[in-house]
């Protein structure tokens, strides 16, 4: 007996110690039906067949992506907005800029348009001056998204004191309130067609409540301080997403470049203990797989996929974001304070001194 408790007390170290590598390496995405979590679970199918188990989270968004993917958590990648990533490389706080510094993206992904919703009262944006808006949830990527647009073009709405918005509102409460009139907008950063604005708008259509759908419409947005030396592109919503906007019109809008990022994983602190390095080199491979599964699948992704896979374009250059080492090949060794890497099956790669060239050649490889 004594010898049978002392097997299983074995045993059960053993998989305390090593849940962490068993449990498979961890996603942080966006809400329940938004396109982030469609997104991280086609990846997570795709990678399994490279042997890789990812686990999909839901989150209210890059934010809350951001700050558990630099806590303890097992959320290894995560969805993010490109501009909020870029809020944080500039930011004067040091924890911003050093989180902003550990996350190296894998590959840009879609577009995600600026939406936003208003009574049919308000034309423009310069008309929400002073009136209520939704911005999401507090600390969300949109939130963010949405301050830095108004800052922008110096239009201050009331969203943060209106009795009418509490701080646990949810999209859905806040589509109802600017329904029946008692806020006067809604703010939201997601890839088109999101199931907020066309799957509810369509229930309430055909729940024979669409006389209040008709009271609102999207506003245009193509004010030139948003384009100009921006992280923001020029878009359109379009009618064949919604139904409600008239057949074969587009809404002038903005959008984000959403990013595939993941944890530095490439070199860990000098003196980490081999356990940590061996978790290092794990994870680095397992990214390395994924990243091989998306271009492996992007074709046939374009075709049967998600419609904004057919957005994709996994090369394009989305300006100072950093290729993750460990997505561009399988057997990346720590690079030396100076940034040099170590001599690897790179060979003439590591000679080159441009990093963005130097990438771009391993890439190559």
């Amino acid at each position: 007996m004594p010898i049978l408790r002392k097997i299983f007390f074995l045993i059960v170290i053993f998989v305390v110690s090593n849940t962490v590598f068993a449990e498979g390496i961890g996603m942080v995405t966006g809400s329940k039906t938004g396109t982030y979590i469609k997104f991280g679970k086609t990846i997570a199918k795709i990678a399994k067949k490279k042997g890789v188990n990812i686990i999909v989270k839901r989150s209210t968004g890059t934010i809350d992506n951001i700050k558990r993917m630099i806590s303890n958590e097992n959320a290894a990648l995560a969805i993010v907005q490109s501009d909020v990533m870029n809020i944080l490389r500039n930011s004067k706080q040091q924890k911003n800029r050093i989180a902003a510094k550990r996350l190296k993206m894998i590959f840009p992904l879609y577009n995600e348009e600026v939406h936003v919703l208003a009574s049919k009262k308000i034309k423009s944006l310069s008309d929400l001056n002073g009136k209520t808006v939704y911005f999401g949830p507090k600390n969300s990527g949109t939130s963010i998204t949405a301050t830095t647009i108004f800052s922008l073009l110096n239009i201050n709405p009331t969203s943060k004191v209106h009795p009418a918005i509490k701080e646990k509102d949810t999209y859905i409460r806040a589509l109802s309130l600017l329904l029946h009139g008692k806020i006067d907008a809604i703010f939201s950063v997601s890839g088109q067609p999101t199931a907020l604005f066309s799957e509810n708008l369509r229930r309430l259509e055909e729940s024979g409540e669409g006389s209040m759908a008709d009271k609102v419409h999207f506003l245009p947005i193509y004010e030139e301080p948003l384009l100009k030396d921006s992280p923001y592109v020029p878009a359109s919503l379009d009618s064949k997403k919604y139904d409600f906007i008239t057949r074969g019109n587009k809404v002038a809008t903005i959008a984000v470049k959403t990013m595939l990022v993941a944890y530095d994983f490439s070199s860990p602190k000098k003196g980490s203990s081999k356990k940590i390095q061996d978790y290092y080199k794990l994870r680095c491979r397992q990214i390395y797989k994924i990243s091989q599964a998306i271009k492996e699948n992007l074709p046939y992704l374009k075709k049967n996929g998600h419609e904004k896979w057919a957005n994709v374009n996994l090369n394009q250059d989305i300006g100072m974001w950093e290729r993750n080492r460990c997505s561009i090949r399988d057997d990346v060794l720590p690079c030396k304070a100076n940034g040099d890497c170590a001599p690897s099956s790179g060979g003439s790669c590591n000679r080159i001194s441009d990093p963005v060239k130097k990438t771009e050649c391993l890439m190559g490889n």
